[in-house]
């Protein structure tokens, strides 16, 4: 009789621990699917990459959408896109910061360009998040060039003013 009641509290115990194992199995489902629609509703472009194979584990709709690519399997396949884009991915550094200008069907993007290093199931991943900073460099370069009118308006103006004084002289 006492063997019956240890494989019922057995039983009860392997079953207590089935239900928290699915528990913890659908809990991170959930998270795996929440991480998913954040990552692909980003409006920052995202990629994820093996840094030695090249393998793409992860690209958002943002980033396809920059390169006007439907599907990227393997980094490499960038080049097609821009070359030297492919390079410099590769070659950043964990933390690193650049920024680069890219052409896609006769639109000119500057990007700013974010590197983080990944280790994922023994695997060296690179995270990329990139922005389009060519609105603010636009927006810079038009300030800049009010302030440098409003100077040469000022330094005219200045110039002028002696002159019309002289002027009223002489007649």
């Amino acid at each position: 009789e006492n063997t019956k009641s240890d494989n019922y509290d057995l039983h009860r115990a392997f079953n207590q621990l089935n239900n928290i194992f699915k528990r913890l199995r659908s809990e991170r489902e959930s998270q795996h699917q929440l991480l998913q629609a954040v990552v692909e509703n980003s409006s920052a472009p995202l990629l994820c990459f093996e840094e030695n194979g090249g393998e793409i584990y992860l690209i958002n709709h943002a980033a396809k959408s920059l390169f006007q690519i439907p599907f990227l399997q393997r980094i490499d396949s960038l080049t097609r896109v821009d070359a030297n884009l492919t390079s410099t991915l590769r070659e950043m550094s964990d933390g690193d910061r650049v920024t680069e200008k890219l052409v896609v069907a006769g639109k000119t993007s500057i990007l700013s360009i974010h590197a983080q290093h990944i280790l994922f199931e023994n695997k060296n991943l690179k995270l990329i998040s990139i922005h389009d900073v060519s609105s603010e460099l636009a927006a810079m370069e038009a300030e800049t060039w009010q302030k440098l009118l409003r100077v040469l308006t000022h330094e005219i103006s200045n110039s002028a003013i002696p002159l019309s004084t002289l002027s009223s002289y002489i007649y």
